[in-house]
Order: C-alpha cells, then sequence, then structure tokens
C-alpha cells in the first residue's frame, strides 16, 4: 500500500511544481515585460502583480469545503487532475513572489539583442531568460515541488483511494496503530 502513495505523492508534487512554475514564469514576463493598451499602465501592473500575490493570504481552510463540494458535484473527486490543480492554483501566488528577484533582472544586451533581431517574446523568454536563470528556476522548482509533497489538508479532503499521496496515509496509518495499541504519545508523557 506505500509504493502507489508515494507513486502518486511523486507524480503530484512533481506535475504540480512544473505547471506552477511555468504558469508564473510566463506570467511574470507577461505583466512586468509585454507593452499593455494605455488601460493598463504600468501603475496598474503593480497593481495586477499584488493583487496576485494577496491571492496567498486566503486560508486553504477557508477553500476546502467550497472545492470538496464542487469536486463531488462534477465527479472528478479523488483524481490526480483535482489535486494537481488546486495544489498549483495555491502555490501560484508565492511562485510569483519568488521568480520576482529572478526576472526582475534584465538580461541586458542578450535580450535587447533578440529584440532588435526580431525574435518574439515567447522566444525571448524561452531561449534567453530561462536558459540564463536555470539555477534559480530549478531551486524554485524544488521548493515549489517539497511543498506540494507535505500538503496534508488537501490531500486529506480530496482524496481517499486512487489519488491518495503518502502524507494523509500514513497519518491514517499511525492513527490506526495508536487505536490498535490503546495508546499514544500521552503514555509516553507520564
Amino acid at each position: 500500500e506505500l509504493l502507489p502513495r508515494f507513486f502518486n505523492s511523486f507524480v503530484i508534487s512533481a506535475a504540480s511544481a512544473i505547471i506552477t512554475l511555468l504558469v508564473a514564469v510566463f506570467s511574470y514576463y507577461g505583466i512586468t515585460r509585454i507593452r499593455a493598451p494605455r488601460m493598463l499602465a504600468e501603475r496598474y501592473q503593480r497593481v495586477i502583480f499584488f493583487a496576485i500575490i494577496a491571492l496567498r493570504l486566503i486560508p486553504p481552510a477557508l477553500v476546502a469545503l467550497p472545492t470538496y463540494l464542487l469536486a463531488t458535484q462534477i465527479h472528478i473527486i479523488d483524481t490526480h487532475g483535482l489535486i494537481i490543480g488546486v495544489y498549483s492554483a495555491f502555490n501560484f501566488p508565492l511562485a510569483l513572489l519568488l521568480i520576482l528577484p529572478v526576472l526582475r533582472l534584465h538580461a541586458g544586451v542578450e535580450e535587447e539583442s533578440a529584440r532588435l533581431e526580431g525574435a518574439s517574446h515567447f522566444r525571448i523568454l524561452t531561449d534567453i531568460l530561462m536558459p540564463m536563470y536555470s539555477t534559480q528556476l530549478i531551486s524554485i522548482g524544488v521548493l515549489l515541488f517539497l511543498l506540494s509533497w507535505n500538503e496534508y489538508l488537501f490531500a486529506s479532503y480530496l482524496t481517499y483511494d486512487h489519488a491518495e499521496t503518502l502524507t494523509p496515509w500514513m497519518v491514517g496509518q499511525l492513527s490506526l496503530k495508536e487505536a490498535q495499541t490503546g495508546g499514544g504519545s500521552e503514555d509516553i508523557a507520564h
């Protein structure tokens, strides 16, 4: 029973980290580098950026029940896609905040010469900036992976068998062991 939970945890955490990192990089680049119409002047770009980051302040427990009810109604409860989507959504503001100091640094000459050569924004981002900052982006990806791996609340509410991850399964095993032995941590304290 341990191996499928370990595999679920790995797949869900890796997919969530990769998706979150890619969406955050593309979002940050779009918010900061692409010239918006006059309606979205630079002052509105900051408001949009900080509004997205403020979403991290929403307590996960506040969203867990509505997410469960919605997932039950549309029959996606206990699926990998649901957990990956929820983890990605909750880690996105943090990823955006962590990418801020990385991509704030301009590539300078390389980015400017690519613009002069007629490179698209997508090409500049994928062929110049992402390789230049690959070490920092990998570090952010590892952090996002660990945050997803250790997530307990959503994993315990939104999974029960097929997509159950290691963390809620291990807590369940510890609770089962305490129930079988009739003891717990309070016996050690006395």
